[in-house]
């Protein structure tokens, strides 16, 4: 998704520590992670002790929303994730259809823009904000807020993002489940 090249193998703690790679622009390490599902009640792997302290509703497979309000969603999106990421890590300015995104632990500053400025960039969040964003873009953008633990952020369908962690932080996202998704994956699930 980004084209960042592989550069090593980090720890949720080391990932505390805020880690860049060894490239020119000392990228941060994008880390992505889907646990397997354990046989029996489709619980998920609880091997690492990250998991094994999250509430119990998180700890299920993927046909079990982590809240009951998402379950219409949950049941039929394509592209759940859990996220988890140090301080200063987070999300490139991206766009994608409506989303969701829950916090449980840390603080995510959010970068946003109107459909007119969103866009795909494979920068750094960081550097966005301080370099491109006030070269790019009409004073007042990309409007700031924050994101704390609790907290359920709704991001309309193609409006731009990007996100920066404060400390480490995990949570989950996914696309809304819409009409427009329906049509996008030709699964007829979220047409109603």
């Amino acid at each position: 998704l980004t084209g960042q090249q592989f550069c090593g193998s980090f720890s949720y703690l080391d990932l505390n520590d805020h880690p860049a790679c060894s490239d020119e622009s000392r990228t941060l390490p994008v880390c992505v992670s889907k646990p397997n599902n354990a046989g029996g009640e489709g619980k998920i792997n609880g091997s690492s002790s990250v998991w094994s302290k999250l509430p119990v509703n998180f700890r299920y497979g993927p046909e079990h929303a982590p809240l009951a309000l998402l379950r219409r969603s949950w049941e039929a999106a394509g592209s759940r994730q859990l996220f988890a990421g140090g301080n200063g890590s987070g999300a490139a300015l991206h766009f994608h259809n409506a989303a969701y995104n829950a916090l449980f632990f840390g603080v995510k500053h959010w970068l946003i823009t109107p459909p007119r400025w969103a866009g795909i960039s494979g920068t750094a969040s960081t550097y966005w904000r301080d370099v491109h964003a006030p070269r790019d873009m009409p004073a007042g953008l990309p409007v700031r807020c924050s994101q704390g633990p609790g907290d359920m952020m709704l991001v309309p369908a193609h409006w731009g993002h990007a996100t920066i962690n404060e400390a480490f932080s995990i949570g989950v996202g996914d696309l809304y489940c819409d009409r427009r998704l329906s049509i996008y994956l030709q699964d007829g699930r979220c047409a109603s």
